[in-house]
């Protein structure tokens, strides 16, 4: 193992920890943590929470990405490496370079669409406008005084002179 795997390995170590703390605290203030008003304490809990327990999953699937793009190829996955915060996908095969680009793109949309799927299953809350039906907006039209007409607005033509 070289000294840069170590030491990311030893940082995964200490992250893990810390996602760890952060998802009991997390369960134990569920209910203060999701009332009003958002406080910088709440706010930086939240802030942590998507990094310490958002990211795990994204790299999993961004690796796995990697992985499927390999296989779509025809290539083979010689070695698959998760390590919770970092990961790596060794490509056994002969790839073009655009099959090269390919592969390391799709670790990228990997991540963006696991993103996009978290946001769009998220659960709202009532006060959300998103959780409600779109509300159907009425015109408001201004009140008119007795006697005056309403003539529609026209483009006036520019006068030339």
């Amino acid at each position: 193992m070289s000294l840069m795997t170590g030491l990311f390995n030893l940082l995964a170590l200490l992250y893990i920890g810390r996602a760890v703390q952060l998802a009991v605290q997390v369960a134990r203030n569920w209910n203060v943590v999701r009332q009003e008003p958002l406080t910088g304490e709440k706010q930086r809990l939240a802030e942590q929470a998507a990094f310490f327990l958002g990211v795990p999953p994204a790299v999993f699937v961004h690796e796995l990405a990697h992985a499927v793009a390999v296989l779509a190829f025809g290539g083979q996955v010689a070695e698959f490496g998760y390590r919770v915060f970092w990961g790596y996908v060794v490509p056994q095969g002969s790839f073009t370079a655009l099959q090269n680009w390919i592969i390391a793109l799709v670790g990228t949309l990997g991540s963006l669409g696991f993103g996009a799927l978290l946001w769009l299953v998220r659960p709202f809350s009532e006060d959300e406008p998103a959780a409600r039906a779109p509300a159907t907006r009425k015109r408001r039209v201004p009140a008119r005084s007795p006697g005056r007409r309403r003539v529609p607005s026209r483009t006036k033509a520019k006068a030339s002179g």
